[in-house]
């Protein structure tokens, strides 16, 4: 099963996915998964389609694929631990300036808003699909606020 199962951006780079896409006024910058593989394709597929988005601006993450501390029950078995990265994980993002975290794993998407809430509350995290839905509805709209 797992060798049928893509990321949702890895699955849209292969169909070839082409959509209209409306520009996004915002600033981002993208959480990598510390499941994908270090030296992966996938790394990069994230970013590839955010880069399509008219007015994007990404800017990359420091230790992007530094773990967040909320796999499995790791923020729950040692919360310490996942405290202490997940605060070094966010002052990379607020050292970005982004106004909006992208990632593609739902763990680390619950993990992520429980670390913008206790850090940086002024961020907003987003799965990547939410930001490729928000492009698409832009689509002939202008910009997203």
């Amino acid at each position: 099963m797992a060798g049928a199962t893509d990321l949702a951006s890895v699955h849209l780079e292969r169909a070839g996915w082409r959509a209209p896409l409306g520009p996004l006024v915002w600033h981002v910058t993208i959480d990598e998964p510390c499941s994908l593989p270090l030296d992966g394709p996938e790394r990069g597929v994230a970013r590839a389609l955010l880069a399509r988005i008219p007015e994007l601006r990404i800017t990359p993450l420091p230790e992007a694929a530094m773990c967040c501390g909320g796999p499995g029950s790791y923020a729950t078995g040692q919360p310490e631990h996942s405290d202490a990265i997940l605060a070094r994980k966010f002052e990379h993002v607020i050292a970005t300036g982004a106004d909006v975290l992208v990632t593609e794993n739902v763990s680390c998407l619950v993990q992520l808003r429980v670390g913008a809430r206790r850090h940086a509350p002024q961020v907003r995290v987003m799965h990547l699909m939410e930001v490729l839905d928000a492009a698409v509805r832009a689509a002939g709209k202008g910009p997203a606020a």
